[in-house]
Parts: structure tokens; C-alpha cells; sequence
């Protein structure tokens, strides 16, 4: 046993300027590779923590499937699919899905009357009704933000108008007809008449007048619509009979975690049957770049793989052969076969570990002037990175090491 010892060390100490090849390709490659790996780490990481998360991914409007209808006619049976309480609830569980704010229409008739610079107006509405916190922060004052978390019988009735409509009047309605140009400052706190139930083409024999006041201006949705509070939404539906036990939704906005969840969310709504409006252009864009960052970081990683696996073969190759009389003369003493590829296999192993460890050093000193020189590059050396480069630069050499030994053993030791 200490003559296979002693033959173990007097093999390590062998063909020193191989072991010296080895040692070198075997730390290059180890530094090079986790300047790489560290180097995709830090771009990924830049990405979603400030790239990505300076452009929020847009919101997910989910709306209600209709059934299949034939022309202009829509089957008896076979109801329109509806947002209702139970969907939200399935909703906000959802993986990747942290808030979902419903949206409701008023089923009734709605007009508006309002006087505005002498002159008199009314028009006919379409209203929704949205959440205090999808809004919050478009509502000016905090009276009406108090106001708009109150139940329907409150007064006067905070009202939001969406830029679209604003945008709307401004270009298609003032300029042609001659008409001022309204401004967020001008119509803010300006108050009006709501026909609750009344319109130029439906009139309910209940329906009710209730003061209202334009509160501010919101992006929070694009519909050409009046925004009220989803409270009075509700109260108004139940009033006049247009809601039943089940509440109901026309539509709902899911706000999601990350751009990946918005398009991994959007494609499972979309399975499941309801209609999915996002903008996912930017969000498969910005995941198409940090896969692509990937790619070429990995790609460099397993062309320096590659190359030092190569330039160690070649070195193991030549360090075999030059002790071809040695191995033949242990052979003749009584050595095994596997004896001398035991011994081979385990210096090739430790000169591995000692090239890894020096290359993991090495690593961490320079990490912190990269950190320096280019910001994005974060210094952060994971630890699971640590036994990855490790095995990886162990492996190496000891993988290396194959084509040596199949020639040593099928062409030159010719006696078992």
C-alpha cells in the first residue's frame, strides 16, 4: 500500500511543464467562464431590476367571452360569459397575478345636463364604475377622495373623465364647431345634473337627478366613458333592478409582477376562453433580450470549454506517451492496469482542484474592480456558482485524460 502511495506522488511530480500546461488552461478557463456566467448574472439582474422595472409591464384587460353567434343572431341558450365575484377570486390566485381591479357598467340610462360659458348642454352617457385604488391618485382633493369611497346615496357624486374623452372633444367636437378648448384646471369641481335612468331614447318612470362634480382626469382606462365610484356603480344597478344576486362585472384589470407573467398570464386567460387585451410588444422584447444575453454568454462559455478540454487532451496525450517505458516497466513489476490509470486519473484530478480553487480566488479580486471599471457588472459571486466552476474545473482535466489512456491501454501496454 505505501509503494502504490509513493508511485501515486512520484506520478504527480511527473512531467512537470504538462502539469504546468494543464494547471494554466484549467484557470483561464475557470476565470474566463465565471467572468461570463457573473457577467450574464449581473446583465439579467440589471435588466429586471432596473430596466424592467423603470417600464412596468402594462395591465391585462379581461373581458367575458360572448358565445358563437351566426350573423347578427346570438343563440337562446348558452349565456355570454360574465365577470362575476367567484372569477375575480380565480383571478387574483392566479401565479404572477398581484392585484385585479373590476370593472362595472351601469345598466341603466344615463345623461348628463350642465351649463358651461352661458351656453346649455346634454348628451347622453355611457358610465362605469372603477375601485378607489385604480384611481386614487387622479382624484384631486380629499374630500372627494372621502366621497368616493361612500355609498350612492352621497352628494354630489365625484365623477372622473378619462384623457380619451378630453383628447376627443378637444379635436373632434371644439375645433369644428367653434367651441373653447378645455383644460384639466377649467372643468375641475365643475358640478352638473346626472339623469339616473333617463336618456334622449329610454326614460324610466323612476328614474332619478343627482348633482355630480368632475373630480380630475385619469389614464387609468381608455373608454369613452364617465368614471364613478364602482360603489355607486353597484347601488345604482341594484336600484333599478339591473343587477341580481350574483354581482357582475363587465370587465376586469390584472395588474401582473413582471413582463415574463404578463405574457405567461395573457396566454392563460386566453386558454381558458376570455378575451385578453395587453400591449405585449415590450414585454417579449425585453425578455428576447435577456435571452439573447444568455445565449452569447453561454455560447463563449462552451467555446472556452471546448478549447481548454482540447488543450488538455492534447498536453495528457503527450505527457502519456513520453512515460511509455515507465508504465511498461511497472507493468512488468506487477502494476495493474487500473493501478496506473487510477494514478493518472487522480493527478490530472488534484492539479484540477488547485487550478479551480486559484481561478476562484482570482475571480473574487477581480470581480470587485470589474464592479468598478463597468457598472453594469455587479460583483456578486453566488454561492451556487462556487461547486459549479469547482466541479466543472476538476471535471476538465480528469475528462481530458481519456484519450491518452485509451491509446496507452489498447496500443501500448500490451501485457494484463
Amino acid at each position: 500500500m505505501i509503494h502504490k502511495l509513493l508511485l501515486t506522488i512520484r506520478e504527480l511530480y511527473s512531467s512537470r511543464f504538462v502539469s504546468l500546461v494543464v494547471f494554466c488552461a484549467v484557470f483561464v478557463t475557470v476565470v474566463a467562464g465565471s467572468f461570463f456566467e457573473i457577467l450574464n448574472i449581473s446583465a439579467n439582474r440589471y435588466i429586471g431590476e432596473r430596466f424592467a422595472a423603470s417600464i412596468p409591464p402594462d395591465t391585462i384587460r379581461v373581458t367575458g367571452k360572448p358565445p358563437a353567434s351566426t350573423f347578427f343572431f346570438r343563440p337562446a341558450r348558452g349565456k355570454p360569459g360574465v365577470m362575476d365575484d367567484r372569477m375575480l377570486r380565480a383571478l387574483r390566485k392566479m401565479e404572477g397575478v398581484s392585484r385585479v381591479d373590476p370593472v362595472m357598467s351601469l345598466g341603466v340610462p344615463m345623461q348628463a345636463r350642465l351649463s358651461f360659458l352661458g351656453f346649455s348642454y346634454r348628451t347622453d352617457l355611457v358610465v362605469i364604475g372603477l375601485p378607489y385604488r385604480m384611481v386614487s391618485r387622479d382624484i384631486q382633493g380629499a374630500k372627494r377622495k372621502r366621497l368616493w369611497n361612500s355609498d350612492g346615496t352621497s352628494s354630489p357624486v365625484p365623477v372622473l373623465v378619462p384623457e380619451t374623452v378630453l383628447s376627443a372633444y378637444n379635436n373632434g367636437i371644439a375645433q369644428q364647431n367653434s367651441l373653447p378648448a378645455l383644460s384639466g384646471n377649467t372643468i375641475v369641481g365643475m358640478r352638473f345634473k346626472l339623469l339616473v335612468g333617463r336618456s334622449s331614447l329610454l326614460s324610466l318612470d323612476d328614474y332619478i337627478q343627482v348633482d355630480a362634480e368632475v373630480s380630475g382626469f385619469t389614464n387609468a382606462v381608455k373608454d369613452l366613458a364617465l368614471i364613478v365610484p364602482l360603489n355607486i356603480a353597484r347601488y345604482y344597478n341594484r336600484r333599478f333592478k339591473r343587477e341580481g344576486k350574483t354581482v357582475r362585472y363587465s370587465s376586469a384589470y390584472l395588474k401582473v409582477r413582471d413582463h415574463a407573467s404578463l405574457l405567461d398570464v395573457s396566454s392563460r386567460l386566453s386558454k381558458k376562453g376570455l378575451r385578453v387585451e395587453t400591449g405585449k410588444i415590450l414585454s417579449r422584447e425585453i425578455l428576447k433580450l435577456k435571452r439573447n444575453i444568455s445565449i452569447v454568454s453561454r455560447t463563449l462559455l462552451y467555446i472556452i470549454l471546448f478549447l481548454s478540454a482540447a488543450a488538455v487532451a492534447f498536453s495528457t496525450l503527450i505527457a502519456t506517451q513520453g512515460r511509455l517505458e515507465y508504465y511498461r516497466i511497472l507493468r512488468m513489476l506487477g502494476a495493474s492496469r487500473l493501478f496506473i490509470t487510477t494514478a493518472i486519473v487522480v493527478k490530472y484530478a488534484l492539479i484540477g482542484c488547485a487550478a479551480s480553487g486559484a481561478g476562484i480566488l482570482a475571480v473574487h479580486h477581480l470581480s470587485g474592480l470589474a464592479g468598478e471599471l463597468v457598472p453594469v457588472f455587479s460583483p456578486v459571486f453566488p454561492a451556487r456558482l462556487h461547486a459549479d466552476i469547482f466541479l466543472w474545473g476538476t471535471l476538465i482535466p480528469v475528462f481530458s485524460t481519456i484519450p491518452g489512456l485509451i491509446r496507452l491501454h489498447v496500443r501500448e501496454l500490451d501485457r494484463d
